[in-house]
C-alpha cells in the first residue's frame, strides 16, 4: 500500500452531510482495506486531513457522550473532485474525459476539454 493510500481510503469513508466516528471510520477503512489499523493511526490521518481544511469535525452528542463525527468539507470535496479528475487525465489523456462524458450522457467538444484542463490547473 503506498503512502497516501490510507488517506485515500479514509477521505473515500468521509461525506458532506453524514458524519462519522472515529470508529465506525476505523471499521469501515479496516474492512476496505484487509488491515488492521488502529484507531490512533486513523485518528492521526483525520487529524491532518482537519489541518489541511479536508475534512472537518463537529461535536455530536451520542448516548449522552460527546464526540467528534467527521465530515467531507466543502473545500475538501472540491479537492478530491479535481485530484480525481486530474488522475484520469494523468492515466488515460483526453480521451478518457471523452469518454467520461459519453458515460454521463453528455458532450465533450475539444474546446471544452481544454477549458477542463485549464480549471484543473487552476488553484481552487
Amino acid at each position: 500500500m503506498k503512502p497516501g493510500d490510507l488517506r485515500d481510503i479514509v477521505i473515500s469513508e468521509l461525506n458532506t452531510e453524514i458524519g462519522l466516528s472515529i470508529k465506525e471510520i476505523t471499521g469501515n477503512v479496516n474492512e476496505k482495506s484487509n488491515k488492521e489499523y488502529a484507531y490512533t493511526t486513523i485518528a492521526t490521518v483525520l487529524s491532518r486531513l482537519e489541518h489541511q481544511n479536508i475534512i472537518e469535525a463537529r461535536k455530536a452528542k451520542i448516548n449522552r457522550r460527546k464526540i467528534n463525527l467527521y465530515f467531507l468539507s466543502e473545500q475538501g470535496f472540491k479537492k478530491e473532485v479535481k485530484k480525481q479528475l486530474q488522475n484520469v487525465i494523468l492515466k488515460f489523456g483526453v480521451g478518457g474525459v471523452k469518454h467520461l462524458g459519453e458515460l454521463l450522457d453528455t458532450e465533450i467538444d475539444e474546446t471544452d476539454l481544454e477549458s477542463i484542463q485549464k480549471r484543473l490547473d487552476a488553484k481552487i
